[in-house]
């Protein structure tokens, strides 16, 4: 499970930096405008902070932060996911990747919480 965190993670800080600083390496992204950049930008600064998140848990393994992980990256990767789905919805066929690999990850993320043996808080 360790592993599955420290994967979150570097995926998310990656993500989150170039989300930040370098949003012109995202497909279909080439024709933004200035708004879609400044929402680019503060979904990068979301990834960042999970990433830094999912790191810590990692470094500080435990039960307690890791039932912790498994809650918050099930909202945001089930939340992004519901995002892109309404994004393919709008005909934006960019969306399908981040709908697929976030929906894979929340519903990774969900699974193990709900199986973990201790009382979840």
């Amino acid at each position: 499970m360790k592993w599955f965190v420290l994967l979150n993670a570097i995926i998310e800080i990656a993500a989150g930096l170039v989300f930040m600083f370098m949003p012109s390496l995202i497909p279909g992204f080439e024709s933004a405008d200035a708004q879609a950049h400044v929402v680019c930008r503060m979904y990068g600064a979301a990834a960042l902070a999970l990433g830094w998140y999912a790191l810590l848990v990692f470094l500080h393994f435990a039960e307690g932060p890791f039932r912790g992980f498994l809650k918050t990256f099930t909202v945001f990767h089930l939340g992004v996911a519901l995002a892109n789905f309404h994004g393919v919805q709008a005909g934006l066929n960019d969306s399908m990747g981040a709908l697929g690999f976030h929906g894979v990850l929340g519903v990774i993320c969900l699974i193990l919480l709900l199986t973990r043996r201790k009382q979840i808080v």
